[in-house]
């Protein structure tokens, strides 16, 4: 039963991306006095970058989980046509941000890409569930 499957499959996403917003968001907090005292000079300014990148991460490693069910349904170009959008939203955002805000324009511009990735990849798979929703077939077959 794909409703159930994706049901747990969608649970243990959501779970998995509050614990890791709360785990990085913390170890920020936490970490961010200890990479001032362990990395050279140079690398201080990154220090204030690395909450907003991983946070994108987050949003791209759900999109493993969203992605799940259209893999196995063999849509593969569903998955290739989104994350090549989302590449070129990334550029034209770069394009736009980046000049005007500099590193925190490419870094807002990551963060929105791998979140339009996210949010566009589980609208997919919520089209696909609803299709084999509508879709009857018997448990005999």
């Amino acid at each position: 039963n794909y409703q159930s499957i994706e049901q747990w499959n969608r649970r243990n996403m959501i779970i998995m991306m509050i614990v890791m917003v709360g785990l990085v968001s913390i170890g920020c907090l936490l970490g961010k006095p200890v990479l001032y005292f362990l990395l050279p000079t140079k690398y201080h300014e990154t220090i204030d970058y690395i909450w907003f990148i991983v946070m994108g991460y987050i949003f791209y490693t759900g999109t493993y989980f969203s992605m799940a069910l259209p893999l196995h349904l063999k849509k593969t170009w569903v998955h290739a046509s989104l994350l090549t959008a989302c590449a070129f939203i990334n550029l034209g955002l770069n394009f736009i941000l980046v000049p005007r805000y500099h590193i925190y324009g490419c870094v807002s511009a990551t963060f929105l890409s791998y979140s339009t990735y996210f949010i566009a990849t589980v609208w997919y798979n919520q089209r696909v569930l609803n299709t084999l929703k509508n879709v009857c077939v018997s448990p005999s077959n």
